[in-house]
């Protein structure tokens, strides 16, 4: 219901009268939270907001979101004889920001016969293209299985893609941002930044992710393979992990976190490991609620090569 109420499927008052109706709730939610959806005007101008705004503190609306896509293209897979409106549904959701729905909305839009003011979805054509429809919508439900495409609010997605030479650029630019911020101002960062990473595609010693929101790069996360020899099992090392300011606080480092948790259970690691600077208090706030342990009494030593 919190999640329907945000995603404009419930009217205020409905949500209001569904909310004084199940005094049980308060067991489930926050206290406070609960106090406070309470206590809100519902016959307000901004009602709808102010009941986002705490709804969002007791729910996970990213994992709510990618909830509700997976099962529209389960149900789009599963249900033949609804091809027509799951396949119109999809393209409207692929119109208002779901952009990575794109070739099962292109097929929609392409196949289907209109008029000034209405789109008809065909069926017979559509029925042709199904299989191939399917495909697509299984692959994208891998994606978000995997954490390549990872929901983060109603209508908004993290893309998480590998470096290729077509992504140097906003790689670059990224990189640069990154080491301008940790290391001090560089003459000649840029074009040293650009020439790391093309390294890196040529010697495939690590892997860097870009990710991206929307049409806009917001980050990246490089990663390499270790080996426990004390397991036997394969371990993933974070080299660095880097989030825009802009983007920050909008649940991406947590993300890219668990792209990488999830890239390691798949290869069945042992473990996933880090480093930061013990006074990056911000990073260790997040590795901790991403379920990482510290280990004071272990020491990081390194020599310096020329």
């Amino acid at each position: 219901m919190l999640f329907s109420f945000l995603n404009r499927e419930m009217p205020v008052k409905e949500f209001e009268q569904w909310l004084h109706g199940h005094y049980e709730l308060e067991g489930c939610f926050q206290p406070e939270a609960y106090r406070e959806l309470l206590s809100i005007n519902y016959s307000g101008k901004y009602a709808y907001e102010e009941a986002s705004r705490v709804i969002r503190k007791i729910i996970d609306v990213g994992a709510c979101e990618q909830e509700r896509i997976r099962d529209l293209l389960g149900d789009f897979i599963t249900d033949e004889s609804r091809i027509v409106e799951l396949a119109e549904r999809i393209y409207r959701e692929c119109y208002q920001g779901c952009y990575f729905l794109e070739k099962i909305a292109s097929v929609f839009i392409t196949t289907a016969d209109y008029d000034e003011t209405r789109i008809y979805g065909n069926r017979s054509r559509l029925l042709a293209e199904r299989e191939k429809l399917v495909r697509e919508a299984r692959h994208t439900i891998d994606l978000m299985e995997r954490g390549t495409i990872s929901m983060t609010d109603i209508r908004e997605y993290l893309e998480i893609v590998p470096l290729d030479r077509e992504l140097l650029e906003p790689a670059t630019r990224l990189l640069a941002r990154y080491r301008k911020t940790s290391y001090g101002q560089d003459g000649e960062l840029v074009s040293n930044c650009e020439k790391s990473l093309r390294d890196l595609l040529d010697d495939g010693v690590a892997q860097f992710y870009l990710a991206g929101q929307g049409d806009e790069w917001a980050g990246f996360v490089v990663v390499y393979w270790g080996f426990s020899t004390s397991s036997g099992k394969p371990v993933l090392r974070i080299q660095d992990i880097y989030v825009e300011p802009l983007f920050r606080n909008r649940g991406i480092g947590t993300r890219l976190l668990q792209f990488c948790e999830k890239m390691a259970r798949a290869k069945g690691a042992n473990s996933i490991r880090l480093e930061t600077n013990a006074d990056n208090t911000t990073a260790r706030r997040l590795y901790e609620k991403a379920g990482f342990v510290e280990f004071p009494q272990r020491l990081v030593c390194m020599k310096f090569l020329d």
